[in-house]
């Protein structure tokens, strides 16, 4: 549901998060193991770099990143990358 924060209009709605944003209660890290799959979570700039280094390196198994960002941060720098190509 983050993805509807790009639109302008529905995004700037009173009502936006309790109706048309949705949250899943899906654990990617549960649902990784579930399929015997490494998981690892970045949450912030220097948890991604050490993550995706270690993301990176050749193992021969598929893995999960997660990168949680703040939906209405990501979308205003959508934004701002598509304004300026």
């Amino acid at each position: 549901g983050g993805i509807f924060h790009i639109l302008k209009g529905p995004s700037d709605h009173a009502a936006f998060t309790g109706f048309v944003e949705a949250h899943h209660p899906a654990d990617l890290g549960k649902l990784a193991e579930a399929f015997g799959l490494s998981w690892s979570l970045a949450t912030d700039r220097d948890a991604l770099k050490r993550q995706w280094n270690e993301f990176m390196k050749p193992g021969g198994m598929a893995a999960v990143l997660e990168i949680r960002t703040d939906p209405v941060v990501s979308a205003s720098v959508f934004r701002k990358l598509m304004s300026s190509s």
